[in-house]
């Protein structure tokens, strides 16, 4: 026999935007994360940063399988936004990681969520949104899910930790700036007229160049 084979599989999610001939989109559900690479000695470290059902809002390892549909780095079926952080802007999104990551973990144990708060707390889709929004000013992926009033819980108990915890200046601008992201990221449970229209761009805007699923072509305009 030829052992054991890959096979490309994806999970496919309703989007609420109507196409021209008023059928609904159909998607399928990404991974987003901030994703991090460690070289030294022709050694690399791979990490990614979100909200996971691991069971914690956090870094976890990547080094895994090789799946050319999925996470080949060069064929364009990772989709990438904006530079590489260096220097002052990667010490601004590790800072803002470690605050997000307190204020979930905290919401997640206190109020003994299952999975760490995945879900309740956010997909990892609304955590890279959150990344995003609170580092670049902007959200460019589909769908955000993060309801209200889990907004405003984080919200709150963001204001704790700022409140309580003795934080260096780094840390206390990046749980500010993550204030500032709960109250403008959008949302996507709901979306019609204008909402719609902006939403259907995010979902444009987040596929990738490359990809073996009909579904991911369609969304591209190519069939």
């Amino acid at each position: 026999g030829e052992g054991w084979r890959q096979g490309p599989l994806a999970l496919p999610i309703r989007t609420g935007i109507l196409d021209g001939a008023g059928a609904e989109r159909v998607s399928l559900l990404p991974h987003c994360c901030l994703d991090m690479e460690w070289r030294r000695e022709g050694e690399i470290i791979r990490l990614q940063y979100y909200q996971g059902t691991e069971g914690l809002c956090g870094w976890e390892g990547q080094n895994d399988l090789h799946r050319p549909w999925q996470n080949d780095r060069h064929n364009g079926t990772l989709r990438y936004f904006g530079e590489r952080y260096t220097g002052e802007r990667l010490s601004a999104a590790l800072d803002l990681c470690d605050g997000m990551a307190l204020v979930h973990n905290l919401e997640a144990s206190e109020r003994h969520l299952l999975h760490g708060g995945y879900g309740p707390l956010g997909l990892c889709i609304d955590s890279a949104a959150l990344l995003q929004q609170a580092l670049e000013g902007c959200c460019q992926v589909f769908p955000v899910l993060l309801g209200g009033i889990w907004r405003e819980r984080l919200l709150r108990r963001c204001q704790m930790v700022l409140a309580s915890a003795p934080l260096g200046d780094g840390q206390q601008q990046a749980l500010e700036g993550y204030q500032r992201a709960l109250g403008a990221l959008p949302y996507d449970g709901f979306l019609q007229g204008a909402g719609a229209a902006q939403a259907l761009e995010r979902l444009r805007a987040c596929q990738p160049s490359s990809s073996p699923f009909v579904v991911v072509e369609a969304l591209r305009g190519k069939v």
